[in-house]
């Protein structure tokens, strides 16, 4: 007996979706080794990413109070807090998978700017001292 149009449309159909199992099955192990791929890769430099953004976004709100120090600005307490701040951020980077020869690099980059920032905090002058000094 030759199969009829009826089985031979399910027979396609059963097929197309046996061949769309397969395909999904293997592109789903094929997805969770790239993950699992990317991870190990990843995993140790994720850390060390974020910690770096978040010092460049520290450093620079530290810089934009250093040069426009504002009527308000209590001086030895932002200068305490900025210090305790890098300290901060050089201990954290002990803990980042970078070299240990970056992180001394990067250790003896936060000493210079304390001590670069110093200067313009100590000298930093508002417009109404400007004037005061200009006046005398």
């Amino acid at each position: 007996m030759l199969p009829t149009i009826k089985s031979r449309l399910i027979a396609a159909f059963g097929a197309i979706v046996a061949l769309l199992a397969l395909t999904t099955l293997v592109a789903d192990r094929q997805i969770t080794a790239t993950t699992r791929t990317t991870e190990e890769l990843v995993g140790p430099y994720w850390s060390t990413a974020d910690h770096l953004m978040e010092a460049s976004i520290r450093i620079r709100e530290h810089s934009r109070t250093v040069l426009n120090p504002g009527f308000e600005l209590d001086r030895k307490a932002f200068e305490r807090t900025y210090e305790d701040e890098l300290q901060e951020l050089a201990a954290g980077f002990g803990e980042t998978a970078l070299p240990p020869a970056t992180v001394a690099e990067i250790r003896a980059g936060l000493e210079r700017l304390r001590t670069t920032y110093r200067v313009p905090l100590e000298t930093a002058t508002l417009p109404g001292e400007r004037m005061e000094v200009a006046d005398a």
